[in-house]
């Protein structure tokens, strides 16, 4: 026989779906997120400090890359109409010319954006290939804005006093940095996550 369903069975089914509804297991992927994000840039942190980073200052890897921002910085100075003269150095690199020098040191480098971005990208809870082309389109993206914020600073060192370049330097461009590849991955997170269209159901018309 049928038993009559009382309230209290009501809230006690309630209060037991409540912890597997959509609320909780929303939760973890995000948690997972979170979580892959802290280990792949702690992973990045340690490899920094094991092949670019010793204790009397910069590795051979790392001022050879120091010593190629610079000189390609120089290139892009040159196209604009800039004399830049770019020589390796231990603790990095420099960009020269008859009025002003400008160190690039590691920092300068892009490397950290282009680290938080790629654990970013990877940590999301998206399909493979939607992390690939996140991947191959953004880092090059940030690669390229670096340059831009370089030559940029070379160019205020040149024509605005060091007060201005100190605030370019330090608080502009950092933050503009970082809200850049904030953006690019808040905007390719939303192109990742997007629902594709249903296809039109196919009439039969015979």
């Amino acid at each position: 026989m049928a038993r009559r369903k009382s309230k209290d069975d009501d809230a006690g089914s309630r209060a037991s779906g409540g912890d597997s509804g959509p609320t909780a297991g929303g939760r973890r992927p995000v948690l997972r997120a979170v979580l892959a994000f802290v280990a792949i840039m702690g992973a990045y942190y340690i490899l920094e400090y094991a092949f670019l980073i010793t204790s009397t200052g910069e590795t051979k890897l790392l001022a050879s890359y120091l010593s190629f921002i610079a000189s390609s910085t120089a290139d892009l100075l040159g196209l604009i109409g800039q004399e830049g003269v770019a020589y390796g150095a231990r603790v990095g690199a420099r960009i020269g010319s008859k009025t002003f020098n400008v160190e690039i040191v590691h920092g300068c480098d892009a490397m950290e954006p282009m680290a938080a971005f790629a654990a970013a990208v990877l940590a999301s809870p998206v399909a493979l290939r939607a992390k690939s082309i996140g991947l191959v389109i953004g880092l090059p993206v940030l690669f390229a804005v670096n340059y831009v914020r370089l030559v940029t600073l070379f160019l205020i060192g040149i024509y605005m006093s060091k007060g201005v370049f100190d605030v370019a330097h330090h608080e502009v461009w950092q933050a503009a940095f970082i809200a850049i590849a904030i953006v690019f991955w808040a905007v390719w997170v939303q192109w990742a996550t997007r629902k594709k269209p249903e296809p039109e159901p196919v009439h039969d018309s015979g």
